[in-house]
């Protein structure tokens, strides 16, 4: 399970490598 802070910093992380 993740927490919803790992969850937003996977998806900003996501995106800035977009």
């Amino acid at each position: 399970m993740m927490h919803p802070f790992e969850k937003k910093s996977l998806m900003m992380l996501k995106v800035g490598c977009s």
